[in-house]
């Protein structure tokens, strides 16, 4: 994929939620950088502070934490998603988690800086990022509720529905530690649904 590409595929994500003139996307285009992540090349390391926001145009990362010695895999950003510790980036604080490729990955990035000067000179860019917080706040909503009220089970289906191939290749304890489950919990809700198929 080329960077044209990339950046491409970025503006026609953003065009379907916010339309851009030629001159706004004119002007915040060259604010934005590509990126490749090769697998389990970090783009965030827990502890510094988040000085990109990442669109995933292909690939897949993993927000995660190291609590001792096993990472507990946070979240995880598919094709179309963003990744970033948003707490760190907004507020220029060390951040509180890891963000590393799962497979190779192509990201458009911008960064903090980038980001207020694109809301300066483009309205559609600081509405198109309205939505986004909007969203991204609608997401953690659901996240939380499903923690608190969906079986594992259902909570594992939603994940299959994000990206269902890329479960083959995350490690088990990665995706029960999402879950919140024990990775042995997670195999019987697996065998348990190839039961029900």
């Amino acid at each position: 994929m080329t960077k044209e590409d990339a950046i491409a595929a970025m503006r026609n994500f953003m065009a379907e939620c916010v339309p851009f003139s030629k001159g706004e996307w004119d002007r915040v285009q060259p604010l934005h950088e590509v990126k490749i992540l090769e697998k389990n090349e970090l783009l965030l390391r827990q502890g510094e502070i988040c000085t990109t926001l990442a669109f995933v145009v292909s690939g897949a990362l993993c927000q995660f934490r190291t609590e001792d010695v096993d990472p507990y895999a946070y979240d995880f950003s598919f094709e179309a998603d963003y990744a970033v510790d948003f707490a760190s980036f907004a507020g220029q604080k060390p951040s509180t988690i890891g963000i590393r490729a799962l497979r190779t990955s192509v990201l458009v990035c911008i960064s903090k800086k980038n980001l207020d000067a694109a809301y300066k000179v483009s309205p559609a860019f600081q509405e198109f990022g309205r939505l986004m917080a909007e969203r991204a706040l609608v997401y953690d909503d659901d996240r939380v509720k499903s923690l608190l009220y969906d079986t594992p089970e259902e909570r594992y289906l939603n994940l299959m529905e994000r990206d269902p191939e890329l479960l083959q290749e995350i490690p088990l304890y990665s995706i029960a530690s999402y879950l919140g489950i024990r990775p042995e919990s997670l195999s019987r809700v697996r065998a348990n649904l190839n039961k029900k198929k």
